[in-house]
């Protein structure tokens, strides 16, 4: 993980998931709002370090929120594309209502002890 820091304050910071594949890398890059030099800064540090974990070639994928310009913009002067949209959906939640759950599902709070019933995604 990188962190930028300006008088002793966090301002943004950059993360990356380190895939088993090495044809991809994921960062996680958050900084102030409408801050661009920060996470332009901070993009090319990290690209730098994962270079020797991937392949030439390999597809670098962040996550950017449609109302944030600045880091849209640092993206996309990097080169990034957009491909994919997301959107956040909200209700207002009133008086709980129980769920109209399928016929043998049953809802319940995680516990660790459940861990054991899964098996592992990615063996």
């Amino acid at each position: 993980m990188l962190v930028a820091e300006e008088d002793g304050r966090l301002v943004g910071y950059c993360d990356r998931w380190r895939e088993r594949d090495r044809d991809r890398v994921w960062f996680d890059l958050r900084s102030r709002p409408g801050d661009s030099s920060t996470p332009a800064a901070l993009l090319r540090e990290i690209e730098q370090r994962a270079a020797p974990d991937i392949d030439p070639g390999a597809l670098a994928i962040t996550y950017v929120a449609s109302v944030d310009d600045a880091l849209a913009g640092v993206l996309e002067a990097a080169g990034y594309e957009l491909f994919r949209h997301s959107f956040r959906m909200t209700i207002a939640l009133g008086d709980a209502v129980a769920p109209d759950s399928p016929a043998g599902l049953r809802l319940a709070t995680y516990e660790p002890e459940h861990d054991a019933a899964v098996p592992p995604a990615h063996p």
